[in-house]
């Protein structure tokens, strides 16, 4: 029920609050799973040490500029913009892009509320804006901010993902051949930029939101718009082999393939083209090495460049229709190494 820190990596704890819950004695005494009173979220601001988010399952919203010295509490303005103050706090998220952003995420599952309850505030706290409406009737488990484009928004649900492009004015499912099943965290990893998506009972899930990072309204009002190639390693590992991969022996044979040696080309298309565009791969002398053609369908467009023979380095690429031409660089790195663990008995 309290906030604790720790400066040693857990050796020694010391306690940032007093008790931040409702500290109710019938919920304190629930049963089994059913414990009330208790802190389920946190969140420190990327932008500012000490600036700390925490959330209850007893529908508490509390910040502290300041490593707790001072809190500072939102449960009954956020009640007021449609927030219900005593529904479980499934996630609090500090931006990375401004320290007076922040996110709140309720549900009301255990009310038998199925509605969403997302709200967002870009001053503190001071005001709220609920950024629920176009969310579908389903519980809301997660959200993150896109650590690129402050406007894109993920939400991890009971049924998939949706993200918005304005900054929560409106949403959309992002489903592709995931299955709509519970969403219970979700993050971006620093390095590649991948979308990674916890589920109860599927699994995990990981998708290249790089060119979904790019979009814009500029983007969206143009012509065609060819995104950012986003480089990749080389991989010493074939799809079908079995080092580096998972697998694990018993009455079935759980096998995770390797990602394959390809870079992926996005563009967007506001309308259907009269003929598919073409597309023309250059090496570092101007040299061609291969000719594509997409697909000329009105919106997002995925095309594979499978560079299973390509030496690491960069190329041009060159989208082609009627009078049109777009061109971006792609490159391809060199395959990750890895040290090696020295370990010593102790």
């Amino acid at each position: 029920q309290m906030l604790l820190q720790s400066i040693d990596q857990g050796e020694h704890w010391s306690e940032l609050s007093s008790d931040l819950t409702t500290n109710d004695s019938i919920k304190i005494a629930g049963k089994g799973h059913m414990m009330y009173c208790t802190l389920t979220t946190i969140s420190e601001s990327p932008k500012k040490a000490g600036l700390i988010w925490v959330g209850t399952d007893d529908g508490r919203i509390q910040m502290t500029p300041d490593f707790g010295r001072n809190w500072f509490e939102f449960t009954e303005v956020l009640d007021g913009q449609g927030i219900p103050s005593n529904y479980w706090t499934t996630r609090v998220f500090a931006s990375s892009h401004a320290d007076s952003t922040a996110f709140v995420c309720k549900s009301g599952f255990k009310f038998d509320d199925f509605r969403p309850f997302v709200a967002r505030t870009d001053d503190m706290g001071k005001t709220w804006k609920n950024i629920s409406p176009g969310l579908p009737t389903v519980s809301v488990n997660v959200i993150v901010e896109d650590a690129v484009n402050p406007n894109l928004l993920y939400i991890g649900t009971d049924k998939g993902i949706y993200f918005s492009l304005d900054g929560g004015d409106s949403w959309q499912l992002m489903r592709g051949n995931m299955p709509a099943v519970p969403v219970r965290d979700l993050v971006i990893h620093p390095r590649e930029q991948d979308l990674v998506a916890g589920t109860y009972g599927r699994g995990l899930y990981i998708a290249n939101i790089h060119w979904l990072q790019q979009i814009t309204p500029e983007v969206m009002e143009s012509e065609a718009f060819l995104f950012d190639i986003r480089p990749k390693p080389v991989s010493n590992i074939s799809e079908a082999a079995s080092w580096g991969n998972l697998r694990l022996m018993g009455d079935n044979h759980l096998f995770t393939p390797n990602e394959e040696n390809s870079l992926y080309f996005y563009y967007w298309l506001k309308k259907p083209f009269r003929e598919p565009p073409s597309f023309y791969i250059y090496d570092e002398t101007n040299q061609p090495l291969d000719t594509l053609t997409g697909s000329n369908n009105a919106g997002i467009n995925e095309l594979r460049w499978h560079t299973e023979e390509q030496n690491p380095g960069t190329y041009r690429v060159v989208l082609k229709s009627g009078k049109l031409e777009l061109f971006k660089f792609a490159g391809i790195k060199p395959a990750y190494n890895y040290p090696l663990l020295n370990w010593k008995r102790e």
